[in-house]
């Protein structure tokens, strides 16, 4: 059945497209309301081709990223995921080259769209069948004229063979336009067949359904052009009459089908006869432009765009060696790093060169630092020259191969990049600069300083990588060495047993950085080895972040749990991510202290898609089970007795009560499908401590099989219980 939840997925995803260009398609339609519309139905053609086809090489809104974003974004959350996918999906072929997992309620709109297809298309067959029953009566008047009284208005039938019915007390001047007419519609009964299998194919957006109320209207009205194109007034009467003779017979409730033609919204086409204009050569070619321009935006978005890009890009004499470094955009790719946003979202760091030069030594000019998503749309963008203001614009220096280094320096989750920039200063600007620290720290660096030219001096600036932004975490810290080895991306070095520290050599010493999480800064200090050791004893441990991963056997990291160590050393639980870096979700409201991490199996096919995470609650030692497949929990036990209370009243059971009181340990044995195993173990009322397992049914939230033992302070009774349900 994936082939199914394939299409459909494939089908859903053009109908959001079809409904996300609709204002524009109005709005076409209603700035040419007064012209032709042979061009209208021209549009109608590619909205239509649109709707069906996905092979685009582009989307209509590629050109505003964060909505493109927010369109793929959504199609993940439908409900289909690529199995061992590592962004979202960003190509509608990518789920029928891969393994898919889907969710039931994904399954079950599946099958109800393929019914509701199934329906459309019966419906329309059976009711043109019945049009076709009544019609067996016609008298004929020769030819492939018939006359009836089973229908209101005329009707043209027949794919291969056209016949006209007509309602009795036709005229023949209108018997004559009829024929014409039908004579201009040989083709629509095979567009009318598309269009019916198109809307059958998005018979659950309603945007097809007004677009093909809309078209019919345009349709009649262009048959209507052709027919008195450039006519006398006299003749544009006569039709206009003609059709309104219709007005009343048209109003008679009558049931046509989708592939029926027939003589529609006949006052409408009446009025529009008597003031009919004809466009003039430059009306016709802006129409056929503004055709062109909407073919481009159905389908030539992104092709146009990258050739225009390419083509600009050639008229600079742009140097051989800069070929492959290049956007787009002519921004020229200097160092590039992969992080994850606060979410567990993938993110793609660049810092790349606005303008400027490369030679042997780096590249210098103008920067930014540049956040993408998983799927190339820009997150973030920040300068350089916001971050380092003391520097005048385009001298910034970057040396070649570059690695920008990333880590978290605080445990807050947010990852931290790490920017600096090389400092020419005067020996009276060095000199300021060690007595300005000296004051604020408390050492005597200023003292033992030589010349400025003999220290490399770096200022480095510390930026957090938000969920959608850049935020300066601190400024200002200075790297001052005699070695002439600093780089303008560092990782700097953390004192061990702790994370809300680091450290930064300067002169003949070391500065620190210590987070300060009341105020949200970092605070620069100097602290002597034994200072140093005693802020590590009473801080140290103290909300160091530890992260647990669980990896599958390719070595990718399916789930990820950080945690914060308390004054007691235990692990408070701060978040759970499934799949981090890729389709992730993530979890926050967890409430106890980390235990362990496992993966359980149930049965080959489903290997390392079940994670166990076991924690103590504030009443239990208890479990989740997050399916990572389909990116979502489980199953989550209870943390507390009130289940089990109720389990064993269930088995008639109801003299054991447990203490309110008193923590109880669950733990997951096994599973098989659906049916997970638990042990148990609890202290009830009277001393009596209880040892058990039961099984629970997932999908039916059923118990079953429970049995446990009794056990003293002396030892277990010597009767020990099966509890068998009846």
């Amino acid at each position: 059945m994936d082939w199914l939840y394939c299409i459909f997925y494939t089908v859903l995803s053009l109908a959001i497209i079809t409904a996300l260009i609709s204002p524009i398609v109005i709005m076409l339609r209603f700035l040419t309301k007064e012209h032709e519309k042979k061009y209208m139905i021209r549009v109608w053609y590619l909205v239509y081709l649109r709707s069906i086809c996905p092979i685009a090489l582009s989307s209509p809104i590629c050109l505003f990223p964060a909505w493109n974003r927010r369109f793929h974004l959504f199609l993940e959350e439908t409900g289909l995921t690529i199995k061992n996918s590592d962004g979202i999906l960003n190509s509608w072929i990518a789920v029928f080259q891969k393994d898919i997992a889907t969710t039931m309620a994904f399954k079950g709109c599946s099958i109800i769209w393929a019914f509701g297809v199934v329906f459309i298309l019966l419906l329309a067959v059976l009711s043109q069948r019945r049009l076709t029953g009544r019609l067996q009566s016609a008298k004929s008047l020769g030819g492939n004229i018939y006359e009836t009284s089973a229908v209101p208005v005329p009707v043209r039938t027949g794919w291969f063979q056209p016949r006209l019915y007509i309602p009795e007390g036709t005229s023949f001047q209108e018997i004559k336009w009829l024929l014409k007419a039908m004579e201009y519609q040989r083709r629509e009964i095979w567009q009318r067949i598309m269009i019916t299998l198109i809307i059958a194919i998005q018979w659950f957006n309603p945007v097809i359904w007004l677009y093909y109320y809309l078209w019919n209207i345009d349709a009649e009205m262009a048959k209507d052009e052709r027919l008195i194109y450039h006519k006398q007034a006299d003749v544009l009467r006569n039709y206009a009459q003609a059709l309104f003779n219709y007005r009343k017979a048209s109003e008679i409730p009558f049931s046509f089908s989708t592939l029926t033609l027939c003589e529609r919204h006949p006052e409408k086409r009446a009025r529009r006869m008597m003031y009919q204009k004809w466009d003039t050569s430059s009306g016709a070619l802006l129409e056929a432009l503004l055709l062109s321009v909407l073919a481009i935006w159905l389908f030539l978005l992104a092709p146009i765009q990258i050739a225009w890009s390419g083509g600009t890009r050639g008229g600079n004499n742009t140097p051989a060696r800069e070929e492959t470094l290049f956007d787009n955009q002519q921004k020229q790719m200097v160092a590039k790093a992969e992080t994850v946003s606060p979410e567990g979202l993938k993110r793609l760091l660049q810092l790349e060169m606005l303008s400027g030069s490369e030679s042997q030594d780096g590249y210098d000019g103008n920067f930014q630092v540049t956040m993408y998503d998983s799927i190339g749309n820009v997150i973030a963008e920040k300068k350089l020259e916001e971050l380092f203001p003391d520097m005048e614009k385009g001298t910034f220096h970057f040396t070649k191969g570059l690695a920008l280094h990333v880590k978290d320096y605080n445990g807050d989750g947010i990852q931290e990049l790490v920017l600096g920039q090389q400092m020419e200063l005067s020996q009276d600007k060095f000199q300021e600069m060690l007595q300005h620290t000296d004051e604020k720290v408390g050492t005597k660096t200023a003292e033992t300083a030589q010349k400025a030219a003999s220290y490399q001096i770096v200022s480095y600036t510390l930026l957090n990588i938000e969920n959608e932004a850049f935020r300066v975490a601190c400024s200002d810290i200075y790297a001052v060495t005699e070695e002439k080895g600093q780089k303008e991306s560092t990782q700097f070095e953390v004192p061990e047993n702790s994370n809300t520290i680091f450290q930064v050599p300067f002169v003949d010493t070391e500065l620190y950085y210590i987070w300060d999480e009341q105020n949200g800064e970092y605070q620069q200090k100097y602290l002597k080895q034994e200072e140093l050791a005693e802020y590590l004893k009473g801080n140290g441990t103290e909300g160091e972040t530890r992260e647990h991963t669980l990896k599958n056997t390719a070595g990718d990291t399916q789930v990820l749990v950080s945690a914060k160590k308390d004054n007691t050393g235990s692990e408070a639980i701060q978040s759970v991510i499934l799949q981090p870096g890729g389709r992730s979700k993530k979890w926050k409201d967890i409430k106890g202290y980390f235990c362990d991490l496992f993966w359980v199996s149930a049965g080959d096919e489903e290997k390392e898609r079940y994670a166990v995470l076991v924690y103590n609650g504030t009443k239990a030692q208890t479990f989740m089970i997050y399916d990572v497949m389909k990116g979502g929990l489980y199953y989550q036990q209870e943390d507390g007795s009130e289940n089990l209370q109720e389990l064993f009243k269930q088995y008639n059971e109801g003299e054991i009560t447990f203490k309110e009181d008193k923590a109880v340990i669950y733990s997951l044995k096994g599973k098989n499908g659906d049916i997970l195993y638990i042990n148990f173990a609890a202290e009830a009322d009277g001393g009596i401590a209880i040892r058990g397992s039961y099984q629970y049914d997932v999908g039916k939230k059923i118990f079953s099989n429970l049995s446990y033992s009794r056990f003293m302070e002396d030892g277990a009774s010597p009767n020990p219980t099966d509890a068998v349900q009846e």
